[in-house]
């Protein structure tokens, strides 16, 4: 088309408000510029990614520019698996690949925040998942501080997202009401 895809979308009216970029690796300045302009979202799946070798998402460029990025998974063809946490643990990595400032690599509460409210904005649920809060589902999952992942107990954030793989998690609630339990589905 002579210009980006992004661009070409954008001349077509399509970015906005509803649009996710799922991947987002292959943007220039740009094209970040227009998802940001338009209010559009993009979903950072560091793990298919990676395993596929297309590159990596530039999420903390987007996320400077005022997109919103959630962190997904992708498809099990894609990149083996659908854990959560270990889709954290290589957003978190990944931001290590793509500079050697370390005050430019993200935080884990920054993780964290893309996981939990940065996807629900991405997937259209604005805030009423993704964080713990009056008038919000109650959408919890719960974990075992008596794990090994969490023993012993120094930066519980630092953990969840460098730590656990889905071992440590003892229930699940989902809209309040508790779907796993004990090894158990409900």
């Amino acid at each position: 088309y002579g210009r980006t895809l992004t661009h070409h979308l954008d001349d077509l009216g399509i970015l906005g408000p509803n649009f996710a970029a799922a991947h987002a690796v292959w943007l220039d300045d740009d094209d970040i510029k227009r998802l940001a302009d338009n209010g559009a979202r993009a979903a950072h799946n560091p793990g298919s990614n990676m395993r596929l070798g297309s590159g990596l998402a530039p999420a903390a460029a987007m996320m400077q520019a005022g997109v919103d990025v959630g962190i997904g998974t992708d498809a099990v063809s894609c990149s083996d698996n659908q854990n959560m946490f270990e889709a954290m643990r290589l957003a978190s990595f990944a931001s290590r690949l793509q500079s050697h400032d370390y005050e430019e690599w993200f935080s884990t509460e920054t993780v964290l925040e893309m996981a939990t409210q940065g996807s629900a904005r991405l997937l259209g649920f604005g805030d009423s998942i993704g964080r713990i809060a009056v008038g919000a589902k109650a959408d919890i999952v719960f974990l075992n501080a008596g794990h090994v992942n969490y023993l012993p107990l120094n930066d519980i954030t630092n953990q969840l997202v460098h730590v656990e793989e889905g071992s440590g998690v003892a229930r699940v609630m989902v809209g309040g009401r508790m779907v796993y339990e004990n090894g158990n589905h409900l």
